[in-house]
């Protein structure tokens, strides 16, 4: 049987590059198959996707932004010799498909496809998508949304299949809950969050009363990390921090609540664990983080906060959850609830049929 050939263009950030992981394995799992990904030398594709055993090749792309990618005359000579890199990247690799996450690197892929006949799929997981996105579909075989609302910025029909998320996050045991201490997961996203991790850092005052019985992992981001260390050494409290977290399934297992921002990718990790949050929506364009934190609240999965509220606000919120096992129990049911049909093997699927009609 021959080996299906798929190349992922996934990039930049792990918003980007997780989506294609998930969908990657689950396109490994239905047969013979030869993946590629294609990233920058500048995005985190190069410290995550080889950890997860996929070739990366690397291919020059300044960011798509503005009106028109043509607007300024350096960033249009450097996409065509983005889009020269791409198309020989695809004659030497011979895809039987191309499937691209959003973002800049996805838009170039798509395109250079388009131009040698392969069929290709975008996926855009957030709300609003991105103008790379938005600049591409025109010219991608179909596009796959998580929203029902974002289907209308895209002129052909657009495929409603909800975020992919890796395997790992499926089936994780229920949340520790290790005698009567509590372990408890920062994350800001795989490039941090500087409000989140002063918000956390201006509670840990409130904190103190928990001592030993309040374990906390708490991922910073580069910019942040040593001055969030020596905040909870200064507020006697002890911590795991760390920059990056390579392995996130492993970090959500132990934890028994999570307190993160609410990107699209969060969310469905969230959901798919089974973990209770704490949600600090972003306030990016569109609003669809609040959007996404909106809808874990309602169904009773976590409990929201902006990100301008004080320290105390935020430990008071925390400690209600500290202080409650069985209300986390209740969040961490109703978080697996709002788990739908598995998306990455559902993209997977439909990559196998576009791949099986080029071949």
């Amino acid at each position: 049987m021959t080996a299906a050939r798929l190349l992922v263009a996934a990039a930049g950030s792990g918003g980007h590059i997780y989506p294609g992981l998930a969908v990657a394995g689950a396109f490994a799992d239905r047969g013979p198959a030869e993946i590629r990904f294609v990233g920058t030398a500048k995005g985190l594709e190069g410290r995550i996707v080889p950890r997860h055993g996929f070739a990366l090749e690397l291919v020059e792309v300044p960011p798509i932004r503005g009106r028109s990618p043509l607007v300024l005359p350096r960033t249009s000579v450097r996409l065509l010799r983005s889009l020269g890199q791409m198309r020989r990247l695809l004659k030497e690799f011979r895809p039987d498909a191309v499937f691209g996450t959003g973002g800049s690197v996805s838009g170039v892929a798509v395109f250079a496809a388009r131009l040698l006949g392969i069929p290709s799929l975008i996926l855009e997981p957030n709300a609003e998508p991105g103008f790379a996105t938005r600049w591409s579909a025109p010219f991608a075989t179909e596009v796959a949304v998580a929203w029902e609302s974002t289907r209308r910025y895209f002129r052909q029909p657009a495929l409603l299949a909800g975020v992919p998320v890796r395997r790992e996050f499926f089936g994780l045991a229920p949340a520790p809950g290790n005698n009567g201490t509590v372990s408890v997961l920062v994350t800001g996203g795989s490039q941090g969050a500087s409000r989140l991790n002063r918000l956390v850092t201006d509670a840990l005052p409130e904190l103190r009363a928990w001592g030993g019985h309040l374990r906390i992992t708490h991922q910073t981001g580069p910019a942040d990390e040593a001055r969030v260390r020596d905040a909870y050494r200064d507020a006697g409290l002890g911590a795991d921090v760390v920059a990056y977290l390579d392995d996130m399934p492993r970090a959500m297992a132990a934890a028994d609540l999570v307190v993160g921002r609410a990107g699209a990718i969060t969310c469905a990790e969230l959901a798919a664990a089974g973990r209770p949050g704490i949600l600090v929506p972003a306030p990016v364009a569109g609003g669809h983080q609040r959007q996404n934190a909106a809808a874990l609240a309602e169904a009773g999965a976590a409990l929201t906060m902006d990100e301008d509220a004080s320290g105390a606000e935020f430990a008071s919120a925390l400690c209600s959850l500290l202080d409650d096992p069985f209300r986390r129990a209740d969040m961490a049911g109703a978080a697996r609830r709002l788990v739908r049909d598995r998306p990455a093997e559902r993209l997977a699927a439909r990559l196998h049929d576009l791949a099986g009609g080029s071949a």
